[in-house]
């Protein structure tokens, strides 16, 4: 657990290159204008060294400013690492080609604002859930921009999705206080899962055994058998609420992030917390696991992207840059960029060492 010295943000300037396409910006920052002082004992003295206890800055390579007309709340990438999808509060979903920075397609059909993104695993297919309380299934190869399928049955705002490792069912958590299964095969709800006591925030599938995760307002996460819909576990450990969930690649652990400002590492079999992440000075809204499992990605209110080594539990990077909280994060199949999405309106890219 870092001391409070040790987590205090360095703030760098970066040369930038500005460009300008369609009606967004984007910006291609060069590598070699990052230049990262050290600290030293003798305060006249800058060296050109890196202290390994504090994070390294992580280098932008890309800015998608003006990305939305209103806040992007997630970001997805495609399997050849090459292409995203974006959600966005102005009401729309986004297509985007990297190389050229340009958006090829715009999925119009919520009538609010888009919070939930999922995809295929092969990319064919996308998923978006709204707070007009549909969830809306997209080809992405399709020649017009509407829905093939929409799934109606939540009676108030979908906060996320997820779909299970055999990609036959997906989860659903709102604001109406509950998970809601569905079948993908016949695009109709399969089951309703209740126990919650107040809004849903979160919900994530176990990579090994399909064990359903949910969290929320009322501060608790709840371990569901997705054959019965019964709850097998609740954890408790938060002060707050519980944003984001994700299981770790061997399934033997669970990751929660929280309003309380820390991330939680929690032993399955125990059901007890076996570690706490501390250094977000605001509440946490997003993380997002690498693709190797190594590394945790973290962002919200205090507009930073953090990036955690998992086996030393210790921040390692950090990105400056947004101007406004950070709703989502993803990184790229390959492991080589992490994709960040912000109030701001922006998507930015970052280069993971």
């Amino acid at each position: 657990m870092k001391s409070k010295q040790e987590i205090i943000t360095l703030i760098f300037t970066f040369a930038i290159t500005a460009g300008v396409v369609g009606s967004f910006g984007y910006y291609l920052i060069t590598s070699n204008s990052l230049k990262i002082p050290a600290k030293s004992t003798e305060p006249t003295v800058v060296s050109t060294d890196i202290n390994p206890l504090e994070p390294q800055k992580l280098e932008s390579i890309l800015v998608l400013k003006n990305a939305h007309t209103a806040a992007v709340e997630m970001v997805k990438f495609f399997p050849d690492s090459k292409f995203l999808v974006s959600a966005s509060d102005d009401l729309t979903l986004k297509l985007w080609d990297l190389a050229n920075a340009v958006p090829t397609k715009t999925l119009i059909g919520h009538s609010d604002q888009v919070l939930a993104l999922a995809i295929k695993r092969d990319g064919s297919l996308i998923y978006s859930g709204s707070k007009d309380r549909n969830i809306l299934i997209w080809s992405r190869n399709s020649p017009d921009s509407k829905p093939i399928t929409i799934l109606k049955g939540h009676r108030d705002f979908i906060q996320t999705i997820a779909v299970s490792p055999d990609e036959k069912t997906l989860a659903s958590a709102s604001y109406d206080k509950t998970v809601k299964l569905w079948d993908l095969a016949v695009g109709k709800e399969k089951a309703t899962l209740t126990g919650h006591s107040d809004i849903v925030l979160t919900v994530a599938f176990n990579p090994v055994n399909g064990t359903i995760a949910s969290g929320g307002v009322d501060k608790s996460i709840k371990l569901w058998n997705p054959q019965t819909g019964k709850i097998v576990r609740t954890l408790q450990g938060h002060t707050s609420d519980v944003n984001a969930l994700i299981f770790t690649k061997d399934g033997q652990s669970l990751i929660s992030a929280s309003r309380d400002n820390t991330i939680k590492i929690w032993n399955l079999n125990t059901g007890e917390v076996v570690r706490t992440l501390l250094g977000h000075t605001g509440e946490i809204f997003t993380i997002a696991l690498s693709p190797d499992g190594l590394k945790l990605a973290s962002g919200g209110r205090d507009k930073l992207v953090r990036v955690w080594d998992l086996a030393t539990n210790r921040e390692i990077f950090n990105g400056v840059g947004h101007t406004d909280w950070i709703y989502g994060l993803d990184f790229s199949p390959d492991g080589k960029t992490l994709a960040s999405a912000s109030v701001d309106k922006s998507i930015r890219l970052w280069k993971i060492p």
